[in-house]
């Protein structure tokens, strides 16, 4: 006879599709109704955020004393005990022991107990350094959800954009043969190889052309070294670039007139009615203008952007932000920093250390090949090709686009509802 556990628990996070007073609200009615069925004698219970019971010992202290008997008593467990449950795979590591530090602290201080399992119910990936920042933490367990289907796996590998995946299922180490099509973007006079930090020997079985005989795709064979139940992503070596540095005869002199300033590098202007800031290197040849504000249509859901039209509601370097009646009922405000440029590769900070990834060249197959442009980063990233570029860096707003030779920060962003495909979440406005 198979013996099944079931473990109770809720998971209701403190702000996601209502407020904050709206959810502590909602959680204070399901930490009722849990104090109710603990009543039962064989009833128990599990609980993860810290918050939550922090927050319940501020609105309702005779609830707060109550759950505190029943975790006395072994009938209320603590979880994880963090502050909040993070999305591990998002915020730096000091946000990480943070987490840990306030929440483990609150439940020894009032409840006197130190949790030994970390909960991730609801955590979007785990990153490489969890294992040691649990362990120092003194987490003996870790629970999380596990899915044993190939592409699920595949499907949460972050790849930067579009690359070959291959996955060892085995639990040793495996050389094989792997054979994959590839999508050329344009650029290409030739058939592209793979790399896996450097470049892998590859054969070339079948090349596609388009009707102008330009080379579009190819199926190339490798060697694929895997890991024991790891994989490795392979991503396309970019086209040769032949442009060289031009060397630039300096003039001397600082040159100042009206809102630009001059020097035999740059040449810097002002625009003093919409904040605008153009600055011209004169020696890369690159052009970069900053700080412009745009206004874009948005009818998408929390999670994906879409829009009813194909050009922006109004741009700062137009006709500029009407104010007054004009108040569109949803939109995206986002700054322009990057034009004239573009570039396969740039160089962002991560949770714990600095990575290159590809820009706008990779997407997933569900994305039906196109590139979504959309990186991840925390505070800075560059963005160059050897001989020019840009370091691009921010404080608390890590969402950006990259589109067209330009990039995009979004500062506000306002949505009418949760989830449209009700994947991710109810459908609710």
């Amino acid at each position: 006879m198979k013996k099944i556990y079931l473990v109770p628990h809720t998971h209701y996070d403190v702000a996601w599709a209502f407020s904050k007073e709206d959810s502590l609200e909602i959680n204070e009615e399901i930490l009722k109704e849990v104090m109710k069925l603990m009543l039962v004698p064989e009833f128990k219970f599990c609980l993860e955020q810290t918050f939550l019971l922090q927050e319940i010992e501020r609105r309702n202290p005779e609830l707060w004393q109550g759950l505190k008997k029943m975790i006395e008593e072994g009938k209320l467990e603590i979880v994880d005990g963090q502050y909040l449950m993070p999305d591990t795979m998002l915020p730096t590591g000091e946000v990480l022991v943070r987490e840990i530090l306030f929440g483990k602290r609150y439940c020894q201080e009032k409840f006197g107990v130190e949790v030994p399992v970390a909960w991730a119910a609801d955590s979007f990936g785990m990153n490489a350094q969890l294992p040691q920042i649990y362990r120092k933490a003194g987490y003996k367990w870790l629970a999380f959800s596990l899915n044993q289907s190939l592409s699920y796996i595949a499907g949460k590998v972050n790849t930067g954009g579009e690359a070959l995946l291959a996955f060892n299922p085995l639990p040793w180490r495996m050389r094989n043969w792997g054979e994959a099509e590839l999508k050329l973007p344009p650029g290409y006079e030739s058939v592209a190889g793979i790399k896996e930090r450097k470049e892998v020997e590859s054969e070339v079985i079948e090349i596609g052309k388009s009707e102008e005989d330009k080379i579009e795709g190819a199926k190339i064979g490798f060697t694929c070294d895997l890991p024991p139940l790891g994989y490795k992503v392979y991503k396309l070596t970019p086209p040769p670039c032949h442009c060289e540095p031009k060397a630039w005869q300096a003039e001397g002199g600082i040159k100042v007139e009206g809102e630009s300033i001059e020097t035999p590098f740059y040449k810097v202007i002002a625009h003093k009615e919409t904040g605008i800031i153009e600055v011209f290197d004169k020696e890369a040849k690159l052009l970069v203008k900053g700080n412009e504000i745009f206004i874009d249509d948005e009818i998408g859901d929390l999670y994906h952007h879409r829009a009813r039209f194909a050009d922006l509601i109004k741009s700062e370097s137009g006709e500029g932000l009407e104010y007054g009646s004009f108040k569109p009922r949803s939109f995206r405000i986002e700054k322009g920093v990057l034009q004239a440029m573009k570039r396969e590769v740039y160089f962002r900070e991560t949770q714990f250390g600095v990575v290159p990834e590809p820009t706008e060249y990779f997407a997933g197959r569900e994305k039906g090949f196109q590139p979504s442009g959309i990186p991840n980063f925390l505070s800075w990233f560059d963005l160059s090709d050897g001989i020019r570029g840009i370091t691009f860096m921010n404080k608390g707003l890590p969402a950006i686009l990259i589109k067209e030779g330009s990039i995009y920060i979004r500062l506000l962003r306002s949505v009418s509802g949760l989830s449209a495909d009700g994947t991710a979440g109810p459908l609710v406005p």
